[in-house]
């Protein structure tokens, strides 16, 4: 699926190169979580985030990754037992499939691929933290910052499906240190009071081992929602924060508008 923050307005003068360069949008990838098994689930909509990019001039994409809803290829995100628990991994292979995708995104003739923004929620929120740690530059693509929207991997039901554990948060805290030991560009992590999945102290402590070494994350507790925190990207209350966070990497966003109606989609 993808969308575009500007309207076709009808035929129009054949634009010179400047003109096309100059016309060009920036780029958002929106990643979606992950079951912990191949998820034949249809087809993940985000519209709150994809609207409000949107309106704010971004090309946007959501792409489905390797054994999700109707992609190609066999899920490849396993891992393995929970007292050897490979996150890096893991969230590796799905940088694998976002890189992919933001590559396809970059051909196309509206797209301002050299600034480009990653965001993910829940696993897909720890995978571009994986994707920009490991290579946010690559031909004709400069990922200027990543957005993680309740980022981790592990997350299961324990006593009845009543509360929720994880598998080996240890294992989870180490490879939020190994993404920052690499990362060169600024992250924003956003994180609600009420998120069962990774709740306060486990998304604090990524966060401090990840900030440990180096300065470009930025942390944000945001407020409870609903019944489950998880899904606060639902939510309005992280509008101001990833403003700035746009404003401050360099993206010059216009006066939002209505989304146009009738969203395109491909991906």
């Amino acid at each position: 699926m993808f969308a575009s923050g500007r309207s076709e307005q009808g035929p129009s003068r054949p634009q010179s190169d400047r003109e096309r360069l100059e016309s060009r949008l920036p780029l958002v990838v929106i990643n979606h979580g992950s079951i912990g098994k191949r998820d034949p689930s249809p087809r993940w909509r985000p519209m709150v985030l994809v609207q409000w990019f949107v309106s704010r001039g971004f090309v946007v994409a959501v792409p489905m990754r390797r054994g999700h809803a109707s992609s190609d290829g066999e899920w490849a995100e396993g891992y393995g037992p929970c007292a050897t628990a490979d996150y890096t991994n893991a969230n590796l292979e799905a940088a694998s499939d976002i890189r992919a995708a933001v590559t396809f995104m970059a051909t196309r003739p509206n797209v301002d691929a050299k600034h480009t923004l990653l965001v993910g929620v829940s696993t897909g929120g720890f995978s571009v933290l994986a994707l920009a740690s490991a290579s946010p530059q690559w031909e004709g693509v400069n990922i200027l910052g990543a957005i993680d929207f309740a980022g981790g991997r592990g997350s299961l039901l324990s006593d009845g499906d009543v509360t929720r554990h994880n598998c080996a948060p240890d294992a989870l805290v180490g490879a939020a240190a190994g993404f920052g030991q690499r990362m060169t560009i600024p992250t924003l992590w956003l994180y609600a009071e009420n998120d069962r999945y990774f709740p306060p102290p486990l998304a604090r402590q990524m966060f401090a081992e990840f900030s440990a070494r180096n300065s470009l994350g930025t942390f944000v507790q945001l407020p409870p929602f609903g019944v489950e925190g998880h899904a606060a990207w639902q939510s309005s209350t992280w509008e101001g924060d990833v403003t700035q966070f746009i404003d401050r990497i360099g993206v010059k966003m216009p006066t939002p508008n209505a989304p146009p109606r009738g969203l395109p989609s491909a991906m």
